[in-house]
């Protein structure tokens, strides 16, 4: 590289660095920002697949999730009891049971029973999480972390006196992390592979 060449590049990469910085820093997102995206962000999805990891009082799982909102649902469950078990919720063709299925044998479930009862197997997760949070009392902002290699916002929400934990995804808004406590004990949900506007079909 000649002496003349070397010199133009080191005045482009001045100019560049100048460019950089005289252009006005990101300011950071505010708590009730970051959660009203969230909102947003759940509230556009008319349908959608995950997978999501839960801890708590009914054990340890992996689910396979689909959801055509407003109340069609699909759950297989992938590890834990039960293993290989599909549920469907689809008042359209089974009423007001859930059907559960593994292999050929298959059977009917009541809406109350505790399997199945205040459960994303009949209401869908992110309206789930939606109306747990309805009139929050407080939203914090504590930090930021990462949940299963993504930078997440990690959010507070107080509503109807149970707090709730929440790692919000940095680039995409998605819950990718929610926790709560409550008198039943601690609910612990991971979710991934997060696929918005997916059009699954929901059956066996």
């Amino acid at each position: 590289m000649s002496s003349q060449t070397r010199s133009r590049v080191t005045l482009a990469l001045a100019a560049l660095f100048v460019l950089a910085m005289l252009q006005p820093a990101r300011a950071d997102l505010s708590a009730q920002q970051v959660w009203q995206n969230a909102l947003t962000r759940m509230r556009s999805m008319r349908d959608y697949t995950l997978n999501y990891n839960y801890s708590g009082p009914k054990g340890n799982f992996v689910f396979d999730y689909a959801v055509v909102r407003p109340d069609h649902i699909k759950t297989k469950i992938l590890k834990g009891a039960h293993k290989g078990v599909v549920l469907i919720y689809d008042p359209d063709q089974f009423g007001n049971q859930v059907r559960a299925r593994q292999g050929w044998f298959g059977r009917g479930l009541s809406l109350n029973d505790p399997q199945v009862a205040n459960s994303p197997v009949i209401q869908p997760v992110f309206d789930m999480i939606m109306d747990k949070t309805r009139r929050p009392s407080s939203v914090t902002l504590s930090g930021s972390g990462t949940v299963m290699g993504r930078p997440v916002y990690l959010l507070t929400v107080v509503a109807g006196g149970l707090q709730q934990s929440f790692g919000i995804d940095k680039q995409t808004f998605d819950v990718l992390h929610w926790t709560y406590t409550d008198s039943k004990g601690t609910d612990d949900r991971t979710f991934y592979n997060i696929k918005p506007n997916d059009h699954p079909r929901i059956e066996f």
